[in-house]
């Protein structure tokens, strides 16, 4: 995305590399200048806050999911007032956290406070954004093994800082037209979802009403199936395929040898050709642990929470045992696919909850299935695989736009905190 911003009228070098030329009424800070390390503790009664790359400094009840703090140990917590920013343990991925509230954090993070007059907006915005956050990725020394980053070594970066009029100026600007870049790339988002459900209407009708709107139809007395037509017969799986479930122990794995070792996070691709963890099975090991080889062109589908994901094998593979097949007999494996992606509200009927939803070999064996004669299923797959390609590469296409927003979203505030682009 090309873009011409305005300028100011004269530059010099600052002499730093990630910042480059600044403007010539601007000065350059080290940011022990700008900062202290604070380290209060002993305030047990404080609410407690969380560090997040994505919303900074937030109440830690917020969260969706956190761990249960062991209340003795409040005290050893450092306080982080309203106004200060906080050194977290991945600074190095999504720079310093800024926070709007007064609360607790872990010891582990270092608490920067203040001691010039600079508006913490610009700060915000500065510290968070891209050219920063690549200079603490090649010159802070102490982010190895995501250890934290010392203060004595961020205190030593260096730090644009524009006279405070014109920082509360970049402060404006950037609420402003970030709301609005924001805005734009949550309607792209709801585009993708659109286009997602569509998607599902699309799978849903096909596999269940037929692909011509005038043929006679039945109620087939399955309530989540509805009516379907009336020459089509429904059947259980087990009429139609085999049940495959997997080998009860683990075997032993590797990176070059034998059988492709697949697991959940293979079935994103409607096909699996191979593990994208990259690990294999040697014949020796099938052995030892008696692992079973799931013929290729059987449809793999999750047993455990994530109903209704399933992909077709275009290879023998061996598989985890959150996963179970189906090996078609007397019916299309692409057209089995798609209607295992419309029987979601049957595997959560027929699972079994402990931890985590989970359905047998029965509960697969049972899964009923509307069977239109084998021409059309495979005039169905056809059709599917012509209008999905459509769907998805319109998905695509938002997905890069939205990529190319958020890019010059970066660019915008880069350039607008170190003085490229005159507010």
């Amino acid at each position: 995305m090309t873009t011409t911003f305005p300028k100011y009228e004269s530059y010099q070098d600052s002499g730093v590399e990630w910042i480059g030329e600044i403007p010539s009424h601007w000065e350059i800070s080290r940011a022990k200048r700008i900062f202290r390390s604070i380290s209060e503790k002993n305030y047990p009664d404080a609410p407690l806050l969380s560090v997040t790359q994505d919303q900074g400094v937030i109440p830690r009840d917020e969260l969706e999911q956190r761990v249960v703090m062991p209340i003795g140990q409040l005290q050893t917590f450092k306080l982080v007032k309203k106004d200060d920013f906080v050194i977290s343990l991945r600074s190095f991925q999504g720079g310093i956290e800024y926070s709007k509230y007064t609360g607790l954090v872990s010891p582990a993070y270092t608490v920067l406070r203040k001691q010039k007059n600079i508006n913490s907006g610009y700060l915000k915005w500065l510290l968070k954004s891209s050219n920063f956050i690549s200079e603490l990725n090649i010159s802070v020394t102490g982010i190895r093994q995501g250890k934290n980053i010392d203060f004595e070594d961020f205190s030593l970066s260096f730090l644009p800082t524009p006279p405070i009029e014109e920082q509360k100026r970049i402060v404006d600007f950037l609420d402003r037209t970030t709301t609005d870049i924001d805005r734009a790339i949550s309607q792209k988002q709801r585009l993708i979802e659109l286009l997602q459900e569509q998607k599902a209407i699309v799978i849903n009708q096909a596999v269940t009403k037929g692909l011509n709107p005038k043929v006679p139809m039945r109620d087939s007395r399955i309530e989540w199936l509805g009516e379907i037509p009336k020459h089509w017969s429904i059947k259980r799986a087990k009429q139609v395929s085999s049940i495959f479930v997997p080998q009860r122990n683990k075997p032993e794995l590797n990176s070059s040898v034998g059988i492709p070792w697949v697991t959940t996070e293979d079935l994103i691709e409607k096909a699996v050709s191979g593990s994208q963890s990259g690990y294999f099975v040697s014949p020796i090991h099938i052995k030892q642990a008696g692992s079973r080889v799931l013929p290729e062109n059987s449809v793999i589908a999750s047993c455990i929470g994530n109903f209704g994901v399933a992909s077709v094998n275009t290879q023998p593979v061996i598989i985890n045992q959150q996963l179970q097949a189906f090996v078609p007999i007397k019916v299309n494996p692409w057209y089995l696919r798609y209607s295992i992606s419309t029987s979601k509200s049957y595997f959560e009927l027929n699972s079994t909850s402990t931890t985590l939803a989970y359905v047998n070999q029965e509960g697969f064996a049972e899964m009923p299935l509307p069977c239109p004669p084998d021409i059309e299923q495979r005039e169905i797959v056809d059709f599917l695989e012509g209008k999905l390609i459509e769907i998805e590469g319109l998905t695509r296409k938002i997905e890069q736009q939205i990529s190319n927003i958020q890019e010059f979203r970066q660019i915008l505030i880069s350039r607008a905190v170190t003085g490229k682009l005159k507010v």
